[in-house]
């Protein structure tokens, strides 16, 4: 087996800062996050990329009752699931989160409600598809990050 060592200067320095880069990615993870988190938004802005499905009769005339409808199909306080999400991140990590406990029902969708007689539909706010792929947009952003970060790294 043949060996080459690069005795480049100018090479060097670009690995060591690329290596210097990659150890602590904590900058390009706070991105990430906030970005997520911007996708996120956007969801419950457009309503769903690709669109959610309508609320059911019983819920619009519960919500009209109680004088939220019309309105946003998940945005119906401003205590509500939308204003829970918050971006995080770390030296090896980025994530967005809802503490909210029904956060989990309306992403995913299934049965809730006394007897679990309830189907909710799935409304992805998240920037994830049900294949748990990023969603086009956010995979492009997140690509574009990516593609930043690296060249700020070498520069």
């Amino acid at each position: 087996m043949s060996e080459i060592n690069i005795q480049d200067n100018d090479i060097r320095q670009k690995l060591n800062q690329l290596e210097a880069a990659l150890e602590d990615m904590s900058p390009l993870y706070l991105s990430v996050s906030e970005m997520l988190y911007a996708e996120t938004m956007e969801n419950f802005a457009q309503e769903g990329r690709p669109s959610w499905q309508k609320l059911s009769p019983v819920t619009i005339a519960i919500r009209t009752k109680l004088g939220t409808w019309p309105g946003k199909i998940l945005n119906v306080s401003a205590g509500g699931l939308a204003s829970s999400i918050h971006p995080s991140s770390g030296k090896d990590f980025a994530a967005i989160s809802t503490n909210k406990p029904y956060g989990r029902i309306q992403h995913l969708g299934g049965f809730a409600g006394r007897n679990n007689k309830v189907h909710i539909p799935a409304r992805r706010y998240f920037p994830i598809t049900e294949a748990l792929d990023l969603q086009p947009q956010a995979k492009t952003k997140l690509i574009d990050l990516l593609n930043e970060y690296l060249q700020h790294s070498l520069s």
